[in-house]
């Protein structure tokens, strides 16, 4: 499967190279942050976004839990008004610490393949909406796999509140496997405020409440992030999240880096 990924970058590159666009694109990124982006990437295009890491820890009984990840997306603009995504962590690493000792594990993630549509824009102040669905395919690593197929559905809406403030919500639905052989149905609302400081530099506040349906915890997250736009085509960015409640990480932070080729 990660051929397959391979071999559909290196198509979607070869449309890239031969597209005609003006100098003036700038990027559009779906991270950081809880929420999606209602923006599209340009057809011919290709956006890789990767957290550098992320990382997320968790306290529980005494016992702490650090996970990191290293979030990567392949997106590649198909049409106006739709994306094709890949989605990966390449390396993973959980590190247990207990009153028994250390343990750790670490490689890869699951692949996804996904997609994100525009339903719908208006002119400059009105609202934008796109839906963005995954499925999780059984390709990591037995520590980081979920073993079967899993899915996740978003419905993401954008509104501009003034010049430089922005508001956005979403819902979403993910049902995942587990190793009882059943799934997990959780939910996603979520909500951010954002706001652009200069022409380069911006910055978000955001909510999120995945609440638990069937066979799986119910957590929040509150939290904040910035990003730099170093060239119209290159951002990095930073975050940090903070859990709300006993069953939510206590912390998760990270940077970034997206480039559109």
């Amino acid at each position: 499967m990660h051929h397959v990924a391979l071999c559909l970058a290196a198509i979607a590159c070869g449309c890239a190279a031969r597209a005609t666009y003006a100098d003036d694109l700038t990027i559009a990124t779906d991270r950081p942050g809880i929420l999606y982006g209602t923006e599209v990437v340009p057809v011919g295009r290709v956006q890789v976004e990767a957290g550098v890491p992320t990382w997320q820890r968790s306290d529980s009984n005494g016992e702490r839990d650090t996970l990191i990840t290293t979030p990567t997306s392949l997106r590649i603009g198909v049409s106006d008004a739709f994306e094709f995504q890949i989605v990966s962590s390449p390396f993973d690493r959980d590190r247990m610490h207990g009153a028994a000792g250390d343990d750790s594990v670490s490689g890869s993630g699951d692949l996804q393949l996904g997609a994100k549509w525009l339903l719908r824009t208006t002119d400059a102040h009105g609202p934008r909406f796109a839906l963005i669905g995954y499925v999780s395919l059984p390709t990591g690593s037995r520590a980081f796999t979920a073993g079967r197929p899993g899915y996740n559905l978003n419905l993401v809406g954008n509104w501009n509140l003034a010049d430089d403030t922005n508001f956005g919500a979403m819902l979403g639905a993910t049902h995942m496997p587990i190793a009882s052989g059943g799934h997990a149905d959780s939910g996603i609302v979520a909500v951010n405020l954002s706001r652009s400081f200069s022409d380069r530099l911006g910055g978000y506040v955001e909510t999120g409440w995945f609440p638990g349906f069937r066979n799986a915890q119910s957590t929040a997250l509150a939290g904040a992030g910035v990003t730099w736009l170093v060239t119209n085509r290159f951002q990095i960015d930073g975050f940090f999240d903070r859990g709300l409640n006993k069953d939510s990480p206590d912390w998760a932070l990270g940077t970034g880096a997206s480039v559109l080729f």
